[in-house]
């Protein structure tokens, strides 16, 4: 294995981790959101 040929990829490998955690954060908070906006729909039905 080449050492340089891996650091000189381990940006991109850091850019590609970071781009995941990015979309799998906004996933979440959308989540969150769309679960706060309708459980009050919800409960006024009641």
């Amino acid at each position: 294995m080449n050492v340089e040929n891996f650091l000189a990829t381990l940006p991109y490998m850091l850019k590609g981790m970071l781009g995941i955690f990015v979309v799998t954060l906004v996933i979440i908070i959308t989540i969150y959101i769309l679960n706060k906006a309708t459980s009050s729909i919800g409960k006024k039905d009641k």
